[in-house]
């Protein structure tokens, strides 16, 4: 049987949790679908002579981590490759689930049927697309599998990819001649589960390829808004291309601002700010997006919609390079802390404003007018004739990072923004991270602030010894200064 829609209950419920306060419950509720197949029990329909052959078949496509060795045995003995268990599950369907091309093959070249069905409508393909085995579905495609088969509540083999396959996996699909907006009987589009999953290298993949999506659900719900809560910032950024009203309500009058405000979500908050959301809308209660925000504590957000960005003023040796770009000054502190030199970044608006927010324009992709990124230039010995020994780049960059999800400490892991240090020597003397003394930087973000350690061993130094420092703020200026460690 495969369930849609979900990835677990466990997850759902607490998506449902979060958004209770909101009054959201019944409106996800209402969209609740079943999600990923499972396994059967042991075969019991094996129509070849050698039946304990068949059996063994069964159990060997269904371990852990399957032996082809295993597989080929039983087919030699007789097994019946294309044999059902009591819900209609193939070897090849549970093989399809397990990331093992050879044991594909070895299926395949059995004559495993790449068509067959469960008594719910499923197909192998269906199955690999449920658990993203990107491996798997180009062989079941080459082998003949129907790339718009379709189960019994009508949801098409790209709707399961929808739910939580990649990109690779959707273009075969599509390359195979899977329609990209065949719906289920309800109506519903690969576009929109993918949306409403989070799934974003999906939904991105499928809007790219032309797909269409219902602006809202069946009952009224604004899919900009079921995006958010699925937690994934690329689900947004599509989902305001699929419905531009970005201050669409829902049936109890919460905009999609209301609902990231209340989550939390900083980076969504800032995608849909610079989409001209409305912060100043207000629900049938009289709550603004602010006051979401604060009732839960969000220092972030708050910071974004009210426009109010307190700078922390921080002991020790603070550099202020310009920055019209960002709408301020990049203050880059140095102080000594436990025998390392901590350094702290802060921005001149929140830093989940700064991260993101890249154009989709075919000849813009990936430009931006500001950026997060800061070089550091260190030289050891206070000396600019010497020339720049140590290098410290903290480069924004797109990555997966985990983000409050549910239930208190529950996490999702979804695409996202970070700050990606390096640490690297550039000449003169001193320990050389290439060479044996390596030192692997890890950055927070606390508060909005960047803040990472570098220890002295790595650069050589000991408390009083004095450093030129030259900081340079992406696609702006750079300033420099020469202080002395104490």
């Amino acid at each position: 049987m495969i369930r849609r829609f979900r990835t677990t209950a466990a997850i759902q419920l607490c998506a449902w949790v979060v958004v209770a306060t909101l009054g959201l419950f019944t409106d996800a509720l209402a969209q609740a679908r079943a999600g990923k197949p499972r396994p059967g029990p042991a075969a019991t329909k094996a129509t070849k002579a050698n039946k304990e052959a068949t059996r063994a078949l069964f159990a060997a496509v269904q371990e852990f981590i399957p032996k082809v060795a295993d597989v080929e045995a039983a087919l030699k003995a007789g097994a019946d490759v294309n044999a059902q268990d009591e819900e209609g599950w193939t070897p090849l369907m549970f093989a399809s689930r397990k990331m093992n091309a050879d044991l594909i093959k070895a299926l395949l070249a059995a004559k495993a049927s790449a068509n067959m069905k469960t008594q719910k409508g499923a197909t192998a393909l269906m199955m690999a697309c449920s658990e993203n085995q990107w491996m798997v579905i180009p062989l079941l495609l080459q082998a003949g599998a129907d790339a718009n088969a379709q189960d019994e509540t009508g949801a098409p083999v790209l709707y399961h990819c929808a739910i939580g396959a990649g990109e690779s996996a959707i273009k075969a699909l599509l390359d195979a001649g899977a329609q990209k907006d065949l719906a289920d009987k309800d109506g519903v589009t690969p576009l929109f589960v993918a949306l409403a999953m989070g799934n974003g290298q999906a939904a991105r993949a499928l809007f790219t390829a032309g797909a269409h999506a219902e602006p809202q659900s069946s009952d009224g719900f604004p899919i900009l808004a079921r995006s958010v809560i699925s937690a994934d910032p690329e689900s947004v950024r599509v989902a305001l291309k699929v419905a531009p009203d970005v201050n669409g309500r829902s049936a109890k009058g919460h905009t999609a601002l209301m609902i990231a405000s209340e989550l939390g979500y900083s980076e969504m908050v800032a995608d849909l700010l610079r989409a001209k959301a409305d912060a100043g809308l207000k629900d049938p209660e009289g709550k603004a997006a602010l006051d979401y925000a604060q009732g839960n504590g969000h220092t972030e957000v708050v910071a974004m919609l009210s426009g109010k960005w307190p700078r922390p003023k921080l002991p020790g040796t603070t550099v202020s390079v310009p920055c019209d770009k960002l709408g301020g000054p990049v203050d880059v502190n140095l102080q000594m802390a436990s025998g390392n030199l901590g350094i702290a970044i802060t921005y001149p608006r929140p830093l989940s404003s700064v991260l993101g927010g890249y154009y989709d324009e075919p000849d813009r992709h990936g430009y931006k007018d500001w950026s997060a990124d800061v070089t550091l230039h260190f030289d050891t010995d206070a000396n600019p004739k010497t020339g720049i020994e140590y290098e410290l780049e903290l480069d924004e960059v797109g990555t997966s990072v985990k983000v409050p999800f549910g239930t208190e400490g529950e996490t999702k892991t979804v695409s996202g923004h970070v700050l990606m240090p390096s640490f690297t020597k550039k000449g003169g003397s001193g320990p050389d991270p290439s060479e044996g003394d390596g030192f692997y930087p890890r950055v927070s973000n606390d508060g909005g602030v960047a803040r990472l350690d570098v220890p002295l061993t790595a650069l050589g130094l000991a408390p009083g010894a004095k450093i030129r420092l030259v900081a340079e703020a992406g696609l702006c200026s750079q300033k420099e200064a020469t202080f002395q460690l104490k």
